[in-house]
């Protein structure tokens, strides 16, 4: 099994841990008091955000769904003040980023197979991809650069 990627599985936690972050309202709080989701512009901004994160995951672009990954931590960090909280759950912006980062974490160290980082929220931003270029065509154009040589057969 070693280097082979848990791509069928990774699918499947992503689609979960997607459906878990748009959740459109929070359970009903246990002592009658009034129902608290987060403000609709900020909800709908993640859940755009967090659709194009899965679909980046989806067709296999695991550098630029990091990227998007952590771009989506960097809106909920902007829109803080959108969370409010239950008895359910009193920290939800926290629950958000926590969630956020582990998927970060997923695709950064298991999928992408890089050191694992330490902190999260990050000091600095992954780096930026070309989301229209193909996974193999970024990967390839990557050995290329660190010095692989082309023989008439592809890259050796």
């Amino acid at each position: 099994m070693a280097g082979r990627r848990p791509i069928k599985r990774q699918r499947v936690f992503d689609e979960t841990r997607t459906r878990e972050l748009c959740r459109s309202e929070a359970r009903k709080p246990r002592h009658g008091g009034q129902r608290r989701r987060i403000a609709d512009p900020a909800k709908k901004a993640l859940q755009i955000c967090l659709k194009v994160d899965a679909s980046l995951l989806n067709t296999g672009n695991y550098g630029c769904a990091a990227r998007a990954t952590f771009d989506c931590d960097q809106l909920v960090a902007a829109t803080a003040s959108s969370y409010g909280s239950s008895p359910d759950n009193p920290n939800p912006f926290g629950d958000v980023r926590g969630r956020l980062g582990s998927l970060y974490f997923t695709i950064n160290s298991r999928i992408l197979s890089n050191p694992p980082n330490t902190i999260w929220p990050l000091k600095s931003a992954p780096t930026r991809c070309n989301a229209s270029e193909p996974a193999h065509s970024r990967e390839r154009r990557g050995r290329l650069e660190s010095g692989a040589k082309v023989s008439s057969s592809g890259l050796t």
